[in-house]
């Protein structure tokens, strides 16, 4: 009996069960982010808050990836850097067309416990 209340005690208070099994995503963090176009072909402009509640600075990545059903999935990135005033990461981007590959930016807030994490829809659709 010892064994066993030892072992779901160790077991409640490890920091393995506080750890994050998911980062915070969704479509209300997928919302964050806005991108335009420039004029120069395969140029656009982004902007993202620097920080959410509870998180670290922003980290934005140009991604590239196949589409596999309605599946995205990172085949390389770059990250990106950016100016940023107190509360806003902003300004201009080239993202170049890579043959069987879409464009999408993706934006990771780190937090204390948890990701969040937010990606934008295909850049070639940006407005």
């Amino acid at each position: 009996m010892n064994k066993l209340f030892a072992i779901v005690f160790v077991t409640l208070f490890s920091p393995f069960t506080l750890a994050c099994t998911f980062a915070n995503y969704g479509p209300e963090f997928d919302a964050l982010i806005i991108i335009k176009n420039n004029e120069e072909p395969d140029s656009f402009y982004l902007e993202v808050p620097k920080k959410l509640e509870n998180t670290g600075s922003a980290n934005v990545y140009l991604s590239y990836s196949k589409v596999l059903g309605n599946e995205r999935i990172a085949e390389f990135s770059e990250e990106l850097k950016f100016w940023f005033s107190w509360g806003v990461i902003e300004g201009d981007f080239s993202a170049p067309k890579k043959e069987g590959y879409v464009s999408y930016i993706h934006v990771v807030w780190p937090g204390e416990v948890c990701d969040t994490v937010a990606n934008s829809g295909n850049l070639e659709g940006a407005k």
